[in-house]
């Protein structure tokens, strides 16, 4: 074996972006390495799916990784796919493996438990109490330098044989500036000094003759889009290019050819003179390591089809809205306007693609509801559920009188929402002033479905789901996979007073006014959900619709 230690180091949502950056250490460090600035990561283009097949060797369909579950739902010590870091336990039984990395959730969902690794992350106190941008802000000053500074620390008394050193600021640069904007390189460089910092303390022990090291990201993004925020998830070239390098005895000074993210574990193992595992897809890239026969990729199922993101629009003639989420927030119906709030990927739904709102939810800024009957109908992939959150509603729930969340009673506004747990689904109509005498105005009454709608979600499922009312026969009714779980009359007021479900804009994920459920106390939950092919009816439900429907999503 040439090298005697190794360094993985992957910094989060850089992209091909180094090319743009000043970045002094990374040039000095791979000056004499292998490094690419035309990589590929997987899709979709997200960290925790990216961060898997890194860490695994294989794509998402494989490895189903998401960022909704990895914080709480541990990998397999026996799994099918193991980690780097169990293939070098199972080769090098007494080697001191370590991970120093911002990114805490990778040590709970990625990084397999009792195998001997030391793991440490940032101190979660630097950003107690804070939240969205003001959180974000504070993670880019402070988080990487933490666990940099940690690093260094550790240094001083053990010297791992392989380490893996994670910074993910830049990502919340990118989410909040623009990816390539200004800030998002400027938090590039920042990185850059800290990896600087690393390298000349591994320079001062003596270290870096006999070191291997390895640079990786996990994805890139888009630019600051005209809704405030910029995301990634997709598949276009600002997303899933990324960048590569690696340094060390019998490196090929150059640039690796063809290199795809899933590579990283193979680049090691081969530098560590341990065989890859049979079931993994990556390789070892053309011209990275002297001596080596290049040997071509087994596997094709790693170029995502682009023919998943065309939009077909079924024809029908009740259809008022329809929202595909493939690739963009167009109403392909109508003119409705979509405006994400949070952060929101276009990913993987299924055999196609959706949005995922988990970090934030969407609101239809213009589509209210008439008098009439109506339908919404979509798919939906409901990640595993700890505590309730709001699937949809229309429901304006702030008080204006006292500018308080009032939740069970007090002062509510018309309208319907769907929220969901663990157990299943429940539906809550409102009624604001429904049984009001003349003169009363503090009366609301509420409608609900007796009782929770049975489905396990502990887990998630993937579901086609339809909410109809049909207001001539007063019914509300609830299909699950084209199957109607819940039909249930309505409060003969609801009748007499016909705005009872216009409520505010329709809203997916969150209520309308974004703060569900303020009153219980509680952080907004996240609705950990990718939905696409929303359709909203301008009639209830039909069997001729639900045909269509069940053709539609099962084609």
């Amino acid at each position: 074996m040439l090298n005697k230690r190794f360094l993985l180091v992957g910094m989060d949502g850089c992209g091909k972006f180094f090319k743009d950056a000043n970045t002094p250490n990374i040039d000095r460090i791979f000056k004499e390495g292998n490094l690419t600035y035309n990589a590929q990561t997987v899709f979709p283009s997200i960290s925790a799916p990216c961060w898997g097949s890194m860490f695994y060797g294989v794509t998402p369909e494989k490895h189903d990784k998401h960022n909704a579950t990895i914080d709480h739902v541990p990998h397999p010590v026996d799994s099918e796919y193991p980690s780097i870091f169990r293939v070098i336990r199972e080769n090098y039984k007494d080697a001191e493996l370590v991970s120093f990395c911002t990114y805490a959730d990778l040590h709970v969902g990625v990084i397999e438990e009792g195998i001997g690794v030391h793991k440490e992350t940032f101190d979660h106190d630097i950003v107690a109490g804070l939240k969205g941008k003001e959180r974000s802000e504070k993670l880019m000053e402070a988080e990487d330098p933490n666990i940099a500074d940690k690093l260094i620390a550790y240094l001083d008394d053990h010297d791992p044989f392989f380490t893996f050193f994670f910074m993910g600021s830049t990502d919340s640069a990118g989410h909040y500036y623009g990816y390539g904007s200004p800030t998002h390189l400027k938090q590039i460089e920042k990185l850059d000094g800290l990896l600087g910092k690393v390298w000349d303390k591994l320079e001062s022990l003596g270290r870096t003759d006999d070191l291997f090291i390895a640079l990786t990201t996990d994805h890139g993004g888009t630019p600051l889009s005209a809704y405030g925020s910029a995301t990634h998830g997709g598949f276009s070239k600002n997303e899933m290019t990324i960048t590569m390098a690696a340094r060390g005895n019998g490196i090929i000074k150059g640039e690796m050819k063809d290199a795809k993210i899933i590579d990283i574990p193979s680049i090691l193992f081969h530098a560590m003179d341990i065989k890859t595992p049979e079931n993994q897809m990556g390789i070892v890239p053309d011209n990275l390591f002297e001596g080596y026969e290049f040997k071509e990729r087994k596997s094709e199922d790693i170029v995502f089809d682009i023919d998943k993101t065309k939009v077909e629009v079924p024809e029908c003639d009740s259809i008022k809205n329809y929202f595909p989420f493939k690739e963009d927030f167009y109403d392909y119906k109508g003119n409705v306007i979509v405006k994400p709030k949070g952060k929101y990927y276009f990913t993987r739904l299924g055999d196609g693609l959706g949005l995922d709102i988990e970090d934030g939810y969407i609101r239809f800024e213009n589509l209210k509801f008439s008098n009439e009957s109506f339908s919404i109908a979509f798919r939906a992939e409901i990640h595993s559920l700890d505590k309730e959150c709001m699937l949809f509603s229309n429901v304006d729930s702030l008080s204006r009188e006292y500018g308080t969340y009032v939740w069970w009673g007090g002062v509510t506004y018309n309208g319907f929402q769907i929220t969901m747990n663990k157990d299943g689904f429940w539906i809550l109509i409102w009624g604001d002033g429904i049984g009001d005498e003349p003169g009363q105005t503090d009366s609301h009454w509420h409608y609900n479905s007796e009782e929770t709608i049975k489905v396990d979600l502990s887990k998630g499922k993937t579901a086609d789901i339809i909410f109809s009312v049909d207001r001539k026969k007063n019914k509300a009714e609830f299909y699950l996979d084209f199957e109607c779980l819940a039909s249930f009359d309505l409060h003969e007021d609801f009748k007499k007073y016909r705005n009872t479900l216009q409520g505010g804009m329709l809203t997916f994920g969150q209520d309308t006014t974004g703060e569900f459920p303020a009153a219980l106390r509680d952080e907004n939950p996240r609705a950990p959900m990718t939905i696409s092919d929303v359709f909203v009816f301008d009639k209830e439900m039909d069997e001729e619709n639900l045909m269509m429907l069940k053709k539609f999503f099962n084609k």
